[in-house]
C-alpha cells in the first residue's frame, strides 16, 4: 500500500493524498504491525501522515488496555482513527486515552434527520471540532 501511495504521490504532487487502511482485531493487536509498518514507510519514502489506520472500536472495547498498548506504538506519526465511533456506550474514553487523529461515526448517527438523534450528532461533530478531530 505505502508504495501506491507513493506512485499516486509521484503522480499529483500538489494533491494531499492519504490512504485509510482498515486494521482488524488481528492486525491490530499483531507484535509485528509496527516493525512491517516501519519498513515499508521507510522502502517507499512516503510519509506517515500520509497515512490513517482506521481502528475498529469493537476491538478497542473487548480489551481497552491492550487496545491502548496496540495503538500507542503509532508514535511514527500514522494517524489514527476509530471506526464506527458512538456504536457503543465506551468511545468517549478513548478520545482521552489514545492517540487518534479522527474518528468515523457509526451510521447509525449520520443516516438521520431529526430528533435526538440529530441532537447526539451535532454533539459529536462539536466535540470532534473542539478536539481538532476530522
Amino acid at each position: 500500500m505505502c508504495a501506491q501511495l507513493r506512485s499516486w504521490s509521484d503522480q499529483l504532487p500538489k494533491q494531499d493524498l492519504f490512504v485509510s487502511i482498515n486494521l482488524t482485531r488481528r492486525q491490530l493487536f499483531n507484535t509485528d504491525l509496527t516493525v512491517h509498518l516501519m519498513k515499508a514507510l521507510t522502502a517507499s519514502g512516503v510519509d506517515p501522515l500520509r497515512l490513517v489506520f482506521e481502528v475498529p472500536e469493537s476491538a478497542l472495547n473487548e480489551t481497552p488496555d491492550a487496545g491502548l498498548r496496540a495503538a500507542t506504538p503509532y508514535d511514527c506519526q500514522v494517524r489514527v482513527a476509530i471506526d464506527d465511533f458512538g456504536s457503543s456506550l465506551a468511545p468517549l474514553n478513548h478520545l482521552l486515552q489514545l492517540p487518534i487523529s479522527m474518528v468515523k461515526l457509526t451510521s447509525r448517527f449520520t443516516a438521520v434527520s431529526g430528533g435526538r438523534q440529530q441532537a447526539v450528532l451535532e454533539s459529536f461533530i462539536r466535540l470532534a471540532t473542539t478536539l481538532s478531530l476530522p
